[in-house]
């Protein structure tokens, strides 16, 4: 999978530090939207920690705790990385096509049916502006 999300850490009293993890699948046919979770990243050794936009390999199963289509539940001791894509131009053959028109429609269907797709790329329609401030510490 190539990884697009690392969500920032969350305490969990039964797996530790942990982060979710979302990538798009880039050997299943047709391509889909992954979510793992959970992985406890500091635990990982060095050279099985991975960065966005990696691409990985990992064991997995269903997550039966999350209903969403997209959640696995990872072996992170299966982790395996491929590369990185992180230029732009590799990975837009990968992620264009995925682009849908509007998080409107999207919440949408994951209210009105319980399988619908809930993780999307989607492309804003205006950005006025972006504005990046210091944080302390």
């Amino acid at each position: 999978m190539l990884i697009t999300v690392k969500a920032a850490p969350h305490p969990s009293e039964k797996y530790g530090e942990t982060v979710c993890i979302a990538g798009l699948s880039v050997d299943l046919s047709p391509r889909r939207w992954i979510r793992l979770y959970p992985i406890n990243f500091r635990d990982l050794d060095y050279n099985d920690r991975f960065r966005k936009y990696d691409i990985i390999t990992v064991e997995a199963r269903p997550a039966r705790q999350d209903q969403r289509r997209e959640s696995w539940k990872p072996y992170p001791e299966t982790i395996t990385k491929h590369g990185n894509l992180r230029a732009w131009q590799p990975r837009r053959p990968h992620l264009d096509p995925q682009i849908e028109d509007s998080m409107c429609a999207l919440f949408r269907n994951t209210r009105d049916h319980a399988d619908a797709q809930s993780l999307a790329l989607v492309r804003p329609k205006d950005v006025s502006g972006f504005k990046v401030e210091p944080h302390p510490g």
